[in-house]
């Protein structure tokens, strides 16, 4: 056999070379290409799962009733009868020397009038009795007999205005304070009293 050359066995190297760094980078190319499909999936996987996440902490964050300010229960609103004890003998003396609130109330048919008008005539019967609130009840078109109101006389005012009636029976109240023995000491307090019920009956009081 002829003897390769110098140039031959050069030229024989160099194709050796170029094969074998081919067949290097076939061998790489897959790998390669498969972390980086690997490594896409995992970052689309994580913002899927980020996004579900955010979701589920809004979703959760909706219902949960202390991240809102809405979900308070109502309280429910006090019976016209409990505000007017509250109001009127809040500052009373308790055990025997207070009234019966129940009695009164009953007695002077407060559940038959309207409601502004019966706290207003319950406080007068708690502060000056109910045989002077059954006089100035009269001079205000309702009529009573031993301190007890007829339910027929109130039914006779239906068509009046509310407002106009509680004024008109304070008013009366006033006139009645004015003229007891003890009016010069006491005449400031006892008006005084008389404007916060006012204020209370018409401004304050709870009907529902």
């Amino acid at each position: 056999m002829a003897k390769q050359t110098q140039a031959q066995k050069k030229a024989a190297a160099k194709k050796a070379a170029e094969a074998k760094a081919q067949a290097t980078e076939t061998a790489t190319q897959p790998a390669t290409t498969a972390t980086a499909e690997a490594q896409t999936q995992t970052m689309t996987q994580g913002d899927t799962n980020a996004h579900a996440q955010a979701g589920a902490g809004e979703t959760q964050g909706a219902g949960d009733p202390q991240t809102s300010g809405d979900q308070e229960q109502a309280q429910p609103i006090p019976t016209v009868f409990d505000q007017a004890v509250q109001f009127s003998m809040s500052g009373h003396a308790s055990g025997g020397t207070a009234p019966n609130a129940g009695e009164l109330w009953d007695a002077l048919a407060c559940e038959a009038m309207p409601p502004k008008l019966a706290v207003a005539v319950f406080d007068c019967a708690v502060h000056q009795g109910a045989k002077i609130t059954a006089i100035l009840l009269s001079k205000v078109g309702i009529s009573a007999e031993d301190g007890k109101v007829d339910p027929e006389s109130i039914e006779t005012l239906a068509d009046r205005d509310e407002g106009e009636l509680v004024i008109h029976f304070l008013a009366w109240r006033l006139r009645r304070y004015a003229f007891t023995a003890n009016a010069p000491s006491k005449m400031r307090e006892w008006s005084q009293h008389i404007l916060q019920l006012q204020a209370f009956v018409l401004s304050d009081l709870q009907t529902g």
